[in-house]
């Protein structure tokens, strides 16, 4: 059960970014964030030794795989195209966005690293409004939040996260991991911007409020903490998408499984050692 996810909008986002990309003060001022934020998307990725934020939604068994076993040998081919489209494309429309909301005095903070509960993270934007204290004095409601940007190449009606798609899937998983965001520094609100560079409207904004999803981002963690067990746990990947193309062939989601015959030669192992 999905729960539900209106939340105020606490800034008209698409409207900054499209000003700022038009503005020639902004769009220099954008510039020059990028120059500062784009080196760090070039760092290499750690070797995996937990969890991440990030892994809201993933499979616990192929979690678990990839944090007991050797860490990955990076081909050249695999490193050359690990810098992908949406990676670039969504630093580039943070950089607008923060350029607009500096020059309206607020606080803003691109790729921050964050801890929710032990596990670490690394958000695309956090902004805050000046004086904090003082518009809680007044009554007024906090200006500030998380954003986080997804890219899609899809041309038709783009849903939002929490919206079933064609085959009966959400992109639930990316919420859960912007509410952590959100709990890790604090607040209530956060949007998740999803590019869609082939679709009409080119992008579209979901706002989501914390409280109603406090207890769904506890279980998820909950849920993810078998991927650290010293015992490999059962594969419970809920989109269709996550087993195709995954490594854990012992897993019997996977489509190479059969191929494999693992079961029959564990059938085989078996009778020959009961003989």
């Amino acid at each position: 059960m999905v729960p539900p996810c209106e939340a105020r909008a606490v800034i008209d986002i698409a409207e900054r970014i499209r000003h700022a990309a038009t503005d020639e003060t902004l769009r220099a001022a954008a510039s020059e964030i990028w120059k500062r934020v784009s080196p760090t998307l070039f760092d290499p990725h750690d070797e995996r030794t937990g969890l991440r934020v990030s892994d809201a939604g993933q499979c616990v068994r192929a979690l678990w795989n990839e944090v007991h076993t050797a860490p990955k040998v990076f081909e050249p081919d695999v490193q050359l195209f690990n810098l992908d489209e949406g990676t670039l494309t969504g630093a580039w429309f943070a950089c607008l966005l923060a350029a607009s909301l500096k020059a309206d005095g607020y606080l803003v903070e691109l790729e921050p690293e964050v801890s929710f509960n032990g596990t670490l993270g690394h958000i695309d934007l956090y902004f805050q409004a000046e004086a904090p204290l003082t518009r809680l004095k007044l009554g007024l409601p906090p200006e500030n939040g998380v954003v986080e940007f997804k890219r899609t190449n899809q041309s038709w009606s783009i849903k939002a996260p929490h919206e079933p798609n064609k085959s009966g899937e959400t992109r639930r998983y990316q919420i859960l991991q912007l509410m952590a965001y959100c709990a890790a520094k604090g607040v209530n609100d956060g949007a998740i911007v999803t590019i869609a560079p082939s679709w009409d409207g080119k992008m579209r904004v979901d706002w989501y409020d914390l409280d109603l999803w406090r207890d769904a981002v506890s279980g998820e963690q909950m849920r993810l903490s078998a991927a650290l067990s010293p015992v490999e746990p059962e594969g419970d990947a809920s989109e269709a998408f996550r087993c195709r193309g995954c490594p854990v062939i012992a897993c019997p989601r996977n489509d190479r499984y059969a191929e494999s015959r693992l079961e029959q030669q564990l059938a085989a192992s078996l009778e020959a050692h009961a003989k």
